[in-house]
């Protein structure tokens, strides 16, 4: 038996027109399945719920949507165990898929469901002072980049700009919009050992279980999704007109050499912000903090 969590309105009705195909091709082959389709009135979690009530023992968890929607239902059935997911991407961004190399075609899509060769990547893991933990499968963020994923969620252009298969081209404008905007903090990173930085004027910082974000932006380059470990991006210190020079550089990665940018691999950390700052996991909205704690999971994710 196979599973389905489906965002049939990904990228402006890719979600849907991939899962009809994939149903013709499933019925051919007399696949069994069941699939949960999100809607206005139904989300993800509604899903993962109705799912988490069929499932008996290992199950393979398909999610066709973006990166965004694999991040709500992993989240949505942590509690499920001996749980592969396979993920066909239909979003905006895709930057997990692009980071692992999956094709967004429904053809090797079924390729890799039928042959069902497993493979494991950690998670990064988000705390909240007196909340719930949040996982992520790509990055974590406080500061502008988060502020440029909330804007990114609910952005007309997007939506515009996803009719013509260009969404990811939304990130890039709304970031521009959001450095006239914002204000940068100071902040201070204490890492594992105890040991701390203090930042001046820090703009954001984010930590990254692969290189991609924001439609495929080599935000951490060296970034590892099996080395036990988060790379952590502190930018902080610049002035605000010399990211129209640095973001340009960082869709090739070539940022890392700018003073104002500080990398470290870290197994843990807590970022703290003298006011709070927009958060985000995979792109997805959690608030405004002062204070989270980032953690990775060794091993924390096993799809095909």
């Amino acid at each position: 038996m196979l599973y389905f969590i489906v965002n049939p309105a990904s990228k402006s009705g890719l979600g849907r027109r991939c899962f009809r195909t994939l149903e013709k091709e499933m019925n051919r082959r007399h696949i069994v399945y069941q699939a949960y389709m999100t809607s206005k009135t139904r989300s993800v979690k509604d899903c993962a719920d109705a799912f988490k009530k069929n499932v008996k023992g290992p199950a393979l968890l398909c999610v066709l949507g973006g990166d965004g929607t694999l991040n709500e239902a992993i989240n949505a059935t942590r509690d499920v165990k001996d749980l592969t997911y396979a993920f066909l991407p239909t979003g905006s961004s895709n930057d997990l898929a692009r980071a692992l190399g999956l094709r967004y075609d429904t053809d090797s899509f079924m390729h890799r469901i039928t042959k069902k060769h497993k493979d494991i990547v950690d998670l990064g893991e988000m705390q909240i002072k007196n909340h719930k933990s949040r996982r992520f499968c790509v990055s974590c963020g406080i500061g502008y980049d988060a502020a440029v994923c909330k804007e990114a969620l609910h952005s007309p252009l997007k939506a515009k700009l996803n009719e013509w298969h260009l969404g990811k081209f939304s990130y890039g404008i709304i970031a521009i919009k959001q450095i006239l905007t914002m204000a940068p903090t100071n902040a201070k990173v204490t890492f594992e050992d105890g040991s701390s930085e203090h930042f001046k004027d820090m703009i954001f910082s984010a930590a990254f279980i692969h290189p991609f974000e924001g439609g495929g932006i080599k935000m951490a380059p060296g970034a590892d999704c099996r080395d036990g470990a988060l790379d952590l991006l502190v930018v902080a210190g610049m002035p605000k007109w010399k990211l129209f020079y640095l973001l340009p550089l960082a869709f090739f990665g070539l940022h890392t050499n700018s003073k104002y940018v500080h990398f470290y691999n870290v197994r843990s950390c807590t970022i703290e912000t003298a006011v709070p700052l927009t958060v985000h996991c995979d792109g997805e909205y959690c608030g405004m903090q002062k204070a989270i704690h980032l953690n990775c999971i060794k091993d924390g994710l096993q799809y095909i």
